[in-house]
């Protein structure tokens, strides 16, 4: 749950280093289709593509990937190992933990409560966190959703900035506790200055969900987002995990690091409140389509607030020379990441469990095999390339 990158509105969740560039305004959708021929005019090319992740998985690498166009899914594939024992082959249906996407989860539940009236995007932070001090009480919703609010990343148990390590995430942690650290921890520059990615900021932004909503943060996500989308194997402790196998994430010697749930790092309601709202859930690649063509949908959004989520979320592809949207997370052991090509509706997610080999290393090229621009002239890209400033 380690980045959250914003390059022209698209919404870029890595588990690299920290550094935030802030992105210039964009329209949330492209008006007119594409005058230049698009992936989308190209066939799939689905068997050079499934050729391309044979050849990862005899390279070490263990996880899925699954690709959609519309509502078909084209591509469904698994290699590995879900156990560092070496096992169970890994299964297309099984559950990885999807880190920092999580904030887009957050974000989304958020809007939704400015979509439905329950709340403002310009509502000061006062207005939910009474007591909140002079030098935060007029932090908007809108600047913490897009990491404006001049908060730190990562927070000690006196409010004070530290450096991020996986146990972290897994130090017991109240709701209070969050607040009350947030709210004391000393500003890194005035709210709306500048753009600095903050895991307590989405953190606060779970607790004023659950002030808004008067529900508990992972039921209004589920209720209000993932059972309209049809979601129902993404989430902390909703999901039904006994019914699914659970990926154990491994070191890069292939010793175990384990699930947060198999191997009880969790509170008994959820993770952590150092991880609530800004990582740790857990989720298949099938629910992440599910997800990306919920909001194409607009299955819980209203017009104006899909226009919302959309603004902030698309935005124009460098490498696909269109409007696109991505997000990914991790925890340096497990990564996820999602790309939609909105202008050819062309879904595609990864994701990975052992350290050393991350699904966003290889997502972008495996889409561009994918969609038939591979060998003219893009060389192999992380999801870090993935959009023009």
């Amino acid at each position: 749950m380690l980045r959250y990158l914003a390059f022209v509105g698209i919404i870029y969740v890595s588990a690299c280093a920290r550094s935030v560039t802030s992105p210039r305004a964009v329209p949330a959708v492209n008006p007119n289709p594409p005058t230049e021929p698009t992936p989308a005019a190209r066939p799939l090319q689905v068997d050079a593509a499934r050729v391309y992740l044979q050849t990862l998985g005899e390279r070490g690498y263990s996880g899925v990937a699954v690709a959609a166009q519309g509502n078909a899914v084209v591509l469904e594939y698994a290699t590995g190992t879900s156990d560092c024992a070496g096992n169970r082959p890994v299964q297309v249906g099984d559950v990885f933990l999807i880190g920092s996407i999580t904030k887009v989860f957050t974000q989304a539940a958020m809007i939704k409560l400015a979509d439905d009236g329950a709340a403002s995007l310009n509502d000061p932070l006062a207005r939910w966190l009474p007591s909140a001090p002079a030098d935060k009480k007029n932090i908007t919703l809108r600047q913490l959703i897009k990491h404006e609010a001049g908060l730190a990343d990562i927070l000690d148990d006196r409010g004070q900035p530290i450096q991020y390590t996986v146990d972290w995430d897994y130090i017991p942690v109240s709701r209070r506790q969050i607040e009350e650290r947030v709210l004391a921890s000393p500003l890194q520059f005035s709210p709306g200055a500048k753009r600095r990615y903050s895991n307590a900021g989405y953190s606060l932004l779970a607790a004023v969900i659950e002030r808004v909503s008067a529900t508990p943060y992972e039921h209004y996500v589920h209720d209000q987002l993932f059972a309209p989308a049809g979601m129902a194997t993404t989430g902390y402790v909703i999901p039904d995990w006994s019914q699914r196998t659970l990926v154990e994430g491994c070191l890069g010697s292939g010793q175990r690091w384990g699930n947060p749930i198999t191997d009880g790092r969790w509170m008994t309601d959820g993770p952590s409140w150092n991880l609530r709202g800004n990582g740790g859930m857990l989720g298949t690649a099938a629910d992440l389509v599910r997800w990306l063509q919920a909001i194409r949908d607009s299955r819980f959004f209203s017009p104006n607030g899909k226009a919302s989520f959309l603004t902030l979320a698309v935005g124009k592809s460098r490498t696909f020379q269109m409007q696109a949207s991505a997000a990914a997370g991790g925890n340096g052991i497990f990564n996820a990441m999602y790309l939609w090509l909105v202008d050819s509706d062309i879904m595609v997610v990864m994701m990975s469990n052992r350290q050393g080999q991350r699904a966003e290393d290889h997502i972008i090229e495996f889409t561009e095999i994918l969609t038939g621009r591979a060998g003219a002239g893009h060389p192999t890209r992380s999801g870090a390339n993935l959009v023009t400033r």
